[in-house]
């Protein structure tokens, strides 16, 4: 295995914990706008803007 792929191996978990905590902070962000919010609904938009946000990045990279 090169080293390219043993350090995405690495980073893997490490990219995880990072979306989980952007994913919880905008969770958590949206409860302060919207009191009344639907949970499910806003995390399906969260999720959404997030996949949009790494299919624009990968077509940049």
């Amino acid at each position: 295995m090169d080293m390219e792929h043993k350090e995405a191996g690495a980073l893997k978990n490490e990219i995880k914990k990072e979306l989980k905590l952007i994913y919880k902070a905008n969770m958590e962000a949206s409860g302060w706008d919207i009191p009344e919010r639907n949970d499910e609904e806003m995390s399906k938009l969260i999720l959404e803007a997030m996949q949009n946000a790494l299919d624009e990045l990968k077509k940049e990279v």
